[in-house]
């Protein structure tokens, strides 16, 4: 069961927490438990040893809080699931909305172009008809994955729905756009990327 370890400066434990060691004075490790589970712990450094009554108010402190932070971390992973398509990793539909708007502001507020491509995987219909739905799948998570190591850091590329993909392309042209549409038209000839009008 996970406990609050106590530890000083000149103490020379068994093992050695990388966190802990590197404190110069006495610390004070409390773990975070929610449900049995720990989610994290609280460090805390004191350069006297705590009474009785300051070790009892800071364990008190951290159980009181573990509940509303166990609350907020779920709240967190739930909003990143919904934000994520399964399949492919990259943002759902939902998060591509709320990067859309905030990247045309920003390209409004800039003056600098934003180009979006729409990429459609041909025939994918016809590989799920054959193949088989988990095949689909396969290939939807190739081209996650294809789309993430090709694009640049600064580009943004989402599933729109089915097979197909929004891609942003902060401060790039028309030419930009058409280069980048051809270099992903290239990982696979079964798919079409078009560049769509500059905002």
């Amino acid at each position: 069961m996970a406990r609050p370890f106590t530890s000083s400066a000149n103490a020379d434990p068994l093992l050695a927490c990388p966190v802990c060691s590197a404190c110069p004075e006495r610390t004070i490790c409390t773990p975070l438990l929610v449900g049995g589970e720990v989610i994290g712990s609280v460090l805390a450094s004191h350069g006297a040893a705590l009474t009785g009554e300051e070790g009892r108010s800071l364990r008190e402190a951290v159980s009181h809080s573990a509940p509303v932070l166990g609350n907020l971390r779920n709240l967190a992973i739930a909003e990143l699931r919904s934000a994520t398509d399964a399949l492919t990793g990259l943002p759902s539909r939902r998060a591509i909305e709320d990067t859309l708007k905030r990247m045309v502001a920003q390209s409004s507020r800039t003056l600098t172009p934003l180009a979006a491509l729409m990429c459609d995987l041909v025939h994918f219909k016809h590989i799920n008809d054959r193949f088989g739905h988990p095949s689909g799948d396969e290939v939807l998570a190739a081209v996650g994955v294809a789309l993430t190591q090709t694009l640049r850091a600064a580009d943004f590329a989402g599933r729109y729905g089915g097979e197909e993909f929004l891609i942003l392309l902060p401060a790039t042209g028309p030419e930009g756009a058409r280069e980048i549409a051809e270099k992903l038209s290239m990982l696979s000839p079964r798919s079409g990327c078009q560049p769509s009008s500059n905002a």
